[in-house]
C-alpha cells in the first residue's frame, strides 16, 4: 500500500465518521398527540457548555412550536427533558507507508484517530400520567468548531422532530 492509498483511506474514514449520524425516535402510538397544547422545561442532563444547552433548548422549542405547541409557565401538558453527553474514543490503525511488504513488518506504523461523539436525547413526558410519550435520540461525531456544533444541533433536532406525530 502506498502513501496515497493510506491517505485516501484515512480521509474516507474521517469523512464516514463525520457524515454518519444515527437518529432514533420512539413514541406511544396509543397516545392522542392532539391533546397536547403546552410544554415546559424540566432539568435533565445539560450539555457541559451552557451556550450549547441554550442552543439545544431553542432548537427543541422551535420544533415544538412548529408542531403547534406553546411554552407554558404553569400547568403544561408536556414536560421536555433533554440529556446531552459526549465521549471521546480512540481508534488505533496500522499502516504500511511503502517501505516493505505488510508481512515483513518493516515500514508499518501505528496511528491513532480520536473521535468525539455526542448524544442528545429529548424526552416528552405527559404531566398528567407521568409517562414518557415521545423520545428522540441523536448520536453523531462532533467537530471541535462550536459554530459547526451549533449547526449540527439544529440539524439533528429538526430531523428528530420530523417523526413527531402532528396534531389533528
Amino acid at each position: 500500500m502506498n502513501k496515497a492509498k493510506l491517505l485516501l483511506g484515512l480521509v474516507a474514514l474521517c469523512f464516514a465518521t463525520i457524515v454518519w449520524a444515527r437518529i432514533e425516535v420512539h413514541f406511544d402510538r396509543n397516545v392522542d398527540f392532539s391533546q397536547y397544547k403546552t410544554y415546559a422545561w424540566q432539568q435533565g442532563t445539560p450539555a457541559t457548555d451552557p451556550l450549547m444547552q441554550g442552543r439545544i433548548e431553542r432548537a427543541v422549542s422551535a420544533q415544538l412550536q412548529v408542531a403547534g405547541l406553546s411554552e407554558a409557565s404553569a400547568a403544561p401538558d408536556l414536560k421536555v427533558i433533554t440529556h446531552a453527553s459526549s465521549k471521546q474514543t480512540k481508534q488505533i490503525h496500522t499502516g504500511n507507508f511503502g517501505y516493505g511488504s505488510m508481512s515483513s513488518g518493516f515500514g508499518e506504523q501505528d496511528y491513532t484517530i480520536t473521535i468525539k461523539t455526542g448524544t442528545l436525547r429529548v424526552d416528552l413526558v405527559d404531566t398528567r400520567s407521568h409517562k414518557l410519550v415521545w423520545s428522540g435520540t441523536a448520536t453523531k461525531a462532533l467537530s471541535d468548531n462550536p459554530k459547526k456544533v451549533a449547526k449540527l444541533i439544529e440539524k439533528v433536532v429538526t430531523k428528530m422532530f420530523k417523526h413527531f406525530p402532528r396534531r389533528q
